[in-house]
């Protein structure tokens, strides 16, 4: 009986370090613009107390009494649809904005193309930092672009000797 009685202790921790994490979570969420980094570290730790606290509601549960165990698991339920809860409301928003962003790159992408065309610019090719293409250094207007290091370099195989004339 005394090991239920250190779990019973260490849950009473748990559940508050829980409801502190959720509050958290919860505070985030209710944010109109929430900085999805903060919010994804924050139910990070939020998931590592339901974690915490799962374990230890499950190591009481088993240790219960038979009468006491369909109150005790009620409370415990509690627990697990308040977690899912949050942490779906937090999933919503984390890949909503994600989205939106992903959104808002292809539209001024695709602008930025429009303009291109309308300048009777031909594009031949999209090139970027950070893409899967082996060839990673490409020739822009003369310049020598290192896309996997983002620098540009003069070609200095193109320039030709100029004779400055002193006047």
């Amino acid at each position: 009986m005394a090991n239920i009685e250190a779990l019973k202790k260490s849950r009473k921790n748990e559940r508050a370090a829980f409801t502190k994490a959720s509050n958290r979570v919860e505070e985030l969420i209710a944010l109109e613009d929430v900085d999805i980094c903060e919010l994804e570290a924050e139910l990070n730790v939020f998931k590592g107390k339901v974690d915490r606290l799962e374990n230890t509601h499950s190591n009481i549960l088993e240790l219960l009494p038979e009468k006491d165990y369909d109150a005790e698991f009620e409370i415990v339920e509690d627990f697990r649809d308040k977690a899912i809860r949050i942490e779906t409301k937090a999933r919503r928003i984390i890949n909503g904005q994600q989205n939106t962003m992903k959104l808002k790159y292809y539209l001024s992408l695709r602008r930025v193309i429009i303009s291109l065309a309308e300048g009777k610019f031909n594009l031949r090719g999209w090139k970027y930092t950070g893409d899967d293409d082996p060839e990673q250094v490409t020739s822009v207007l003369g310049l020598i672009w290192n896309r996997k290091e983002d620098a540009l370099k003069i070609n200095l195989d193109r320039i030709e000797t100029y004779r400055l004339e002193i006047v």
